[in-house]
């Protein structure tokens, strides 16, 4: 019943099909890793093998198929003109993916709550956890959004290791705060009269017909933009995809009635990237990712843990005393809220073993949305379906 009204949402935000019949091809199997691809008229989804009997596993991949339903609308339909090549000789200029995939994301998470796949609780978690992983990100300090489009054919094939440092795919996080904050603008300068979804209707809706591609540029963008509400639409893009900027975009968050703050339980989301993700998410406290197995995945530069040496490719054998578990990780972190005693990494650096203590006192830390008081709630009304 959800999935049925994905179509009904999606065909309420762009008013118009671009295809003749739309397939949604999903493989449901452990054996191959999630993802997708999208085409004109369908789209190859990739889930785990339990995420139609899981409620967890199915939270965890919600808004995958929304996100490739989208793609027929906006990459396919509505193409970036440096996407559009005449031949596998000519390069693809991926300059755009923060309208490409960053709007997509932005709206594949939308149509999932709105479709009833996701609450709006877990709406606000999703944002809460893209700003709070894109905040510790020190590449941000030296690389602008642009940068990680345009590096896109390595970053989709880069090792996790170093990933904050260096910076990732981060126009698809990046974008949906962008777009979010896109939104509040639109909101706040009509006085509540227009939104994003005017915008999309405008620029992915009518006519209805069979599959073409209609290319694009940023000035088009800026165009459909303006042709919705007037503003410096050129400056509000160059300030958030061309310059370097130590924060992520948050205008969208607190415009719209809430803060990121951080709790010693985690939120669904939470629990469910650590899960299916298969790591101790610990880059809010000491600086860390551990997977289960106890490899580092990555290491914040400047953080507790850098400062104790711990790094990207270490394995850990034991952690506070213990052999290592995910568990023993967090059983140890919870601790460091009352216990300023400095936690014992011992670690296995390519063959050489020695111990590292980690200076850390604060418990585990989570992020999560609360609201702004005075402030009205503006996030909720996005995610409520449309269907009446």
């Amino acid at each position: 019943m959800k999935f049925k009204r994905l179509v009904t949402e999606a065909d309420l935000e762009y008013t118009a099909r671009h295809w003749r019949n739309y397939h949604f091809l999903v493989t449901v199997s452990d054996a191959i890793d999630p993802n997708g691809i999208e085409h004109h008229e369908s789209s190859d989804n990739r889930v785990q093998e339990t995420a139609f009997t899981d409620a967890e596993a199915l939270d965890y991949a919600a808004d995958l198929l929304p996100h490739e339903f989208t793609h027929s609308w906006n990459g396919k339909y509505r193409r970036p003109a440096g996407l559009q090549v005449r031949n596998y000789q000519d390069p693809e200029r991926t300059d755009m993916l923060w309208v490409y995939e960053g709007l997509t994301e932005y709206l594949g998470h939308v149509l999932a709550s709105r479709s009833g796949l996701r609450t709006p609780e877990e709406f606000r978690d999703v944002l809460a956890g893209f700003y709070a992983n894109l905040d510790v990100t020190t590449g941000r300090l030296t690389r602008p959004l642009v940068d990680t489009a345009t590096e896109a054919g390595w970053m989709y094939f880069a090792t996790p290791q170093y990933a904050h440092r260096r910076r990732g795919t981060d126009f698809y996080p990046e974008g949906v705060l962008m777009w979010l904050e896109a939104d509040a603008t639109i909101r706040g300068r009509s006085g509540g009269a227009r939104s994003l979804d005017d915008f999309v209707r405008r620029f992915y809706g009518p006519p209805s017909g069979p599959p073409q591609v209609v290319t694009y540029t940023r000035a088009d963008i800026v165009t459909a933009l303006n042709g919705i509400v007037e503003y410096d639409w050129n400056a509000f893009i160059r300030a958030r995809v061309d310059a370097i900027a130590p924060h992520p975009p948050g205008g969208g968050l607190t415009d719209d009635g809430w803060r990121l703050t951080y709790t010693a339980e985690p939120m669904r989301q939470s629990r469910n990237e650590e899960k299916f993700g298969e790591h101790v998410n610990a880059l809010y406290s000491i600086g860390a990712q551990v997977n289960n197995k106890g490899d580092v995945v990555d290491v914040i530069d400047g953080s507790p843990a850098s400062k104790a040496g711990l790094a990207p490719y270490m394995h850990v054998l034991a952690v506070g005393g213990r052999r290592y578990s995910s568990d023993a990780l967090h059983a140890v972190l919870r601790a460091s809220a009352v216990d300023s005693t400095p936690i014992a990494f011992v670690v296995d650096d390519f063959g050489k073993v020695f111990t590292l203590f980690v200076r850390y006192r604060g418990g585990e830390r989570y992020p999560r949305l609360v609201p702004i008081p005075g402030k009205p709630d503006l996030l909720t009304p996005i995610a409520q379906p449309r269907e009446k």
